[in-house]
């Protein structure tokens, strides 16, 4: 009787280390059964960001609402290099790697934002709270802006714009100042769109401006006269001589002090 006994034992030992045998051995963290789920590409390429990006409008993730900031966003790509600048004192906040993930992360500098669009001038950027629109520029407004002179001569005498031609959105690519000019408590402009109608003399638009770093944008009326236009919103009004305006560049300004180059979106 008790040789019967450890004969059982014994063969319920033998099941038991054979039933773990038959077990697949994984590796430890892994789940077992598990197939490794398939690697996509991201949608965007990290070529598409090189060179200098800089913010002109933000609005909120939820509600799309327009806010004014003054924390202007300022980004430098050089291949898997990337720069993030603070506008406010225009210094070096963050420089590191920039990489993609799928679908659509752009990581800069340890900063990951969702890329809700981008082309070739402008591109869109979710960083959870807001949504960040920059454009393309050759150069940060803060390396040109004062540093260029206007010599009287270089610009012919204002003269008289067709409506239709200046019908878009107008980037400044371009700002020409005399030093001393313009004060620091300027309202600059950043862009200006001019939305199609058929009233003679006159358009609705909207105008993205700056001062002393706050991003503003608000619609506005354009009234256009001989050889000028006045831009007019609540809050602000300009008037601007208008000196070339073909469809493809709008240049305008005040001759002698602040002359403004734009180039349709």
């Amino acid at each position: 009787m008790q040789l019967k006994s450890v004969l059982l034992l014994l063969s319920g030992i033998m099941l038991v280390q054979f039933s773990m045998g038959q077990q697949r051995v994984t590796r430890r963290g892994s789940q077992p059964g598990n197939a490794p789920g398939k690697q996509y590409d991201p949608l965007f390429r990290l070529e598409q960001f090189q060179g200098r990006w800089q913010e002109v409008k933000r609005t909120t993730s939820k509600s799309k609402e327009s806010v004014p900031f003054t924390d202007t966003l300022l980004l430098k790509f050089e291949r898997d290099k990337v720069e993030i600048k603070d506008a406010i004192s225009m210094r070096v906040s963050m420089r590191g790697t920039a990489q993609m993930e799928a679908p659509n992360f752009l990581i800069a500098a340890g900063d990951e934002f969702m890329v809700k669009y981008a082309d070739t001038q402008k591109i869109v950027l979710d960083d959870g709270e807001y949504l960040k629109e920059l454009h393309k520029t050759k150069l940060f407004y803060y390396e040109t802006f004062g540093k260029e002179t206007v010599v009287a001569d270089t610009l012919n005498s204002p003269v008289k714009v067709e409506q239709k031609n200046l019908w878009g959105k107008w980037t400044i690519y371009r700002r020409q100042a005399l030093a001393g000019s313009v004060s620091e408590e300027a309202v600059v402009i950043k862009s200006i769109e001019v939305f199609p109608g058929d009233v003679t003399g006159s358009a609705e638009g909207e105008v993205i401006f700056y001062k002393t770093d706050i991003t503003e944008s608000a619609p506005c009326k354009i009234i256009f006269g001989d050889n000028n236009i006045l831009v007019i919103t609540e809050m602000h009004t300009w008037e601007f001589s208008t000196y070339k305006a073909d469809g493809k560049e709008f240049v305008f300004g005040e001759k002698g002090r602040l002359v403004y180059y734009a180039k349709k979106l």
